[in-house]
């Protein structure tokens, strides 16, 4: 009996103190999120700030809102898309994929990108990346969608990428190999092997000997 006390209370001693640390958080959380509905822009912009210093999943949801319906300096934008990748919510997803296909500001739209390949086995997340690619325009965003891509590590993405193995772009073809290089689907043995045989530039040779060795690797095939 007395050994199940002291369990109790060493439990009780190691336990206590998250809870109330998670409870603290998150009435701290509730104070900022209310404050993000000030009129007042300079409060709301330290009401961000604090909700991204938290780290808390009301903090995603609250952000991930406010950003869906709120005009904002695109800096802060920013710095909320980079939060969102990292806590790497579900919740995330559907508010940076409308900045991926529907923000004109390439910072923004790469921002976007990147974020989204931090949700690996996320279905909406590789539609999204996958969905952008071929209309996007602008080459930094491009860049950024395939790397997104190759951090997602879905074979799907294979068919998009393959392609650009062939650019003409020296920056889109190295990403497009890097990308594939993680994936290592067998299905992209073939091409990055073609590749390196027309491939002119020492880097995105060596890039290519890389990827095709970790495909290999990983698939056990030659």
């Amino acid at each position: 009996m007395r050994r199940r006390v002291f369990l109790l209370f060493i439990v009780l001693l190691v336990v206590c103190p998250f809870a109330a640390q998670a409870s603290g958080q998150g009435a701290e959380a509730d104070r900022w999120i209310i404050q993000l509905k000030s009129a007042d822009e300079r409060l709301r912009d330290e009401a961000i700030q604090k909700l991204v210093r938290i780290r808390s999943e009301a903090s995603v949801h609250a952000l991930a809102d406010y950003m869906d319906y709120t005009f904002m300096d695109w800096r802060l934008k920013i710095e909320i898309m980079k939060f969102l990748g990292e806590m790497k919510h579900e919740r995330a997803v559907r508010s940076l994929a409308v900045v991926l296909e529907d923000e004109m500001c390439p910072a923004l739209k790469w921002n976007a990108a990147r974020a989204l390949g931090n949700f690996p086995g996320n279905p909406e997340a590789l539609k999204a990346l996958v969905s952008a690619l071929p209309g996007e325009e602008e080459p930094q965003v491009r860049e950024g969608i395939v790397l997104a891509l190759g951090d997602l590590g879905d074979g799907q993405a294979v068919p998009v990428l393959v392609p650009l193995l062939n650019s003409e772009s020296f920056a889109l073809r190295n990403a497009a190999i890097r990308a594939l290089g993680k994936i290592a689907s067998a299905d992209a043995l073939p091409s990055l092997k073609r590749a390196l045989q027309a491939e002119k530039d020492v880097q995105a040779q060596e890039s290519l000997r890389a990827a095709i060795r970790n495909t290999e690797a990983r698939t056990g095939r030659m």
